[in-house]
């Protein structure tokens, strides 16, 4: 006995039309075809021979370092850490002394301070360290534009407007830099 396909009656085996339902119950071609020795060979053969290509494929791109772990956002950094470190260590050496200053000392070293602030501009980061040199842009623009506003005669609360954004940019950059290179909070060396 074996059951029909469409109403789930069982019906004798030699059977092609179900007597209860009167529909064929003859194996369908495809059925036919997938129930034979040689097409579950075949299949076996086809699925051995997809998981070989796979595994050869595998293999040349590990050869090849394909697979090769990424270097870390330090290690891609390094050039530019390179330019950078000296550039900040005088960006920050300057802007310690300009709070000491007169108004006409402040205006040498905001031209010199400008000057660092276009070099920083002009360095290339990786593009995972895109968004720390962008952000440290912004705080040196509200730097300089706070110490323009010295400069220019503008009130105490426009320059704080300005130093206070500064401020918020550089604790933004602060902690992206803790955060894209882990290795810093390690090393004894200050923050870039």
């Amino acid at each position: 006995m074996k059951v029909c396909p469409n109403c789930q009656k069982r019906i004798p085996d030699k059977a092609t039309v179900c007597p209860f339902c009167g529909k064929p119950v003859s194996p369908s071609l495809i059925s036919k075809i997938m129930s034979t020795t040689r097409y579950k060979i075949g299949f076996i053969a086809g699925m051995i021979g997809l998981v070989a290509l796979l595994t050869a494929g595998l293999y040349i791109a590990n050869l090849r370092g394909w697979f090769s772990p990424r270097p870390s956002c330090y290690a891609q950094s390094q050039a530019y850490l390179d330019e950078f470190m000296p550039l900040f260590s005088q960006w920050t050496q300057a802007s310690q002394n300009i709070h000491n200053l007169t108004k006409s000392d402040i205006e040498l070293i905001e031209f010199s301070m400008e000057s660092l602030r276009n070099q920083i501009s002009a360095l290339t980061p990786p593009k995972c360290a895109v968004k720390v040199h962008q952000l440290f842009m912004s705080y040196m623009d509200n730097m300089l534009n706070g110490y323009n506003a010295v400069i220019s005669g503008d009130t105490e609360v426009t320059v704080k407007t300005y130093i206070d954004t500064a401020a918020d940019f550089y604790n933004q950059y602060r902690s992206q830099v803790l955060e894209l290179y882990p290795e810093l909070s390690i090393s004894p060396t200050s923050t870039p």
